[in-house]
């Protein structure tokens, strides 16, 4: 039987309210931990708020926690924040330059072509919850 692996990254608990815990991590991007981080900007570095059931276990605000998810939706995401409306701009470019064989129409309606995208995204925010859960561990 396979395993699935987990993203896990470490936070603390900012707000508590109905049966939710409202947790903000860090996020570092890949340089962080390179030798010369040093000379990079801190605009690296994003503080995120991620939203999870408590399931019954008792929290502390401030407290120190661990945060996972599994792989599979960090997949997930990449592709529906980065991959699909990649291919909605290359096929919307494709085929109207084919239409117009007008380069600025082109570009613009296949940037154009990403609102009904995000819009209906931001209509299923909801079901997307449901679909990206994660755990949460209080620190050994």
């Amino acid at each position: 039987m396979s395993r699935q692996l987990e993203i896990s990254h470490e936070g603390c608990v900012k707000r508590i309210e109905n049966n939710k815990i409202v947790a903000e991590i860090s996020s570092v991007s890949a340089c962080a931990g390179c030798h010369a981080n040093g000379a990079c900007s801190m605009a690296d570095m994003q503080n995120k708020e991620i939203e999870i059931d408590t399931l019954g276990q008792d929290f502390q605000i401030g407290e120190n926690v661990v945060i996972t998810g599994k792989e599979t939706q960090g997949l997930k995401a990449v592709f529906l924040g980065y991959l699909f409306p990649f291919f909605i701009v290359l096929i919307t470019l494709i085929l109207l330059l084919s239409i117009t064989n007008d380069e600025a129409i082109s570009g613009i309606g296949s940037l154009v072509s990403l609102i009904p995208y995000y819009f209906i995204l931001y209509l299923l925010r909801n079901r997307l919850k449901k679909t990206f859960t994660f755990q949460i561990k209080k620190l050994p």
